[in-house]
This record gives structure tokens, C-alpha cells and sequence, in this order.
């Protein structure tokens, strides 16, 4: 069903929509994702929601780092997580991974990193060095 909710109360989080990724189907489907998050995003910037860009790890990459947009997000108000963050180890990098004591599962099954690619596996390593180039700031 439809809601409506104050856009100017909205804040959107996209996160790791990199330029590349260690696993080329993940490429692939940011690619694709690319045009309907546009749509998506230009909706909401016309309600007056934050859109904040958050690709791990490039964000101090131009164009992000002096974009207007970017000073914008960094002004909004800060609001904490309704529950503390994991801040565990896995698959070698610490990061706010789910926890399982407080989150339902996620939606896929992530065992192989969430490579589908076959043969199996990709290379695992950071090649991403900045936002997809197609996504709007």
C-alpha cells in the first residue's frame, strides 16, 4: 500500500555502488541497478530527502569528497543506531557485519561472499577506487 512520509525528514543511505568490484557479477548487477537507482534518487531529492553517498573506502575520492551534495549529508543531524553495531572480524576485514544476536538473516545466502560467479571463485582484493561513474551525486 501506498504511504507518505516528509522527505525533508527522509534520509537515503547508498552504500558500496563502486566503480568495480573483486566479484565481476557484482559488477554487473551495480551496472544494472544503475538507472532505477537514478529514478529512485531524483524522486526523492524532489521531496527534499538527504541522499547520502556511502562507497566504503572511496568517499574521500573526487568527485564525492568536494561535492556539495557531500557537504550537505555530513551537516545532517546525527541519529544513533536503535542498537549498538557489530564491530566483529570476518572474512578477515572488521566491519559493522550483522549480528546475528540482534538482526534477522540476510536475504541471501553469503557463505561465498556472495560471489555467484562460476568457476568459482573470484579474486578477493579492493579494486573499486571510486562511486559507480553512472550514479547521480
Amino acid at each position: 500500500s501506498e504511504q507518505e512520509w516528509a522527505g525533508k525528514e527522509t534520509a537515503v543511505v547508498i552504500c558500496d555502488m563502486w566503480n568495480m568490484h573483486w566479484c565481476k557479477d557484482a559488477t554487473k548487477r551495480v551496472g544494472e541497478l544503475i538507472p532505477r537507482m537514478n529514478a529512485t534518487v531524483d524522486a526523492l531529492r524532489r521531496i527534499g530527502a538527504i541522499i547520502i553517498h556511502a562507497p566504503s573506502g572511496v568517499t574521500e575520492s573526487p568527485p564525492l569528497r568536494d561535492h556539495k551534495a557531500r557537504a550537505r549529508a555530513k551537516a545532517a543531524p546525527h541519529f544513533p543506531t536503535p542498537v549498538k553495531l557489530s564491530t566483529r572480524t570476518r572474512w578477515g576485514y572488521p566491519w559493522c557485519w550483522p549480528d546475528e544476536n540482534t538482526e534477522g538473516p540476510l536475504p541471501i545466502d553469503e557463505a561465498d561472499d556472495g560471489c555467484f560467479c562460476e568457476p568459482k571463485p573470484c579474486f578477493n582484493a579492493e579494486p573499486w577506487t571510486n562511486q559507480h561513474p553512472g550514479l547521480k551525486i
